[in-house]
């Protein structure tokens, strides 16, 4: 029994330090990074683009400072 609660305590203090280590991740940077958030990416699997220059939504407004915060 002591064995069982031992397992369940570690546990518990391993995963509150994950916790309070765990990195804030904006979810602006998360939705930037998945391909979805083109908003060409139905046309895409349509329509192959072969001999243009493809950019990232919201690429754009990063590179020029328009992105609103």
């Amino acid at each position: 029994m002591g064995l069982f609660l031992g397992t369940i305590g570690l546990f518990t203090a391993l995963f509150l330090l994950f916790l309070r280590f765990l990195p804030c991740i904006n979810i602006a940077e998360v939705k930037w990074a998945k391909e979805e958030s083109d908003a060409h990416y139905d046309d895409k699997k349509g329509h192959p683009d072969e001999g243009t220059v493809v950019e990232s939504a919201y690429q754009h407004e990063l590179e020029k400072g328009t992105a609103e915060v």
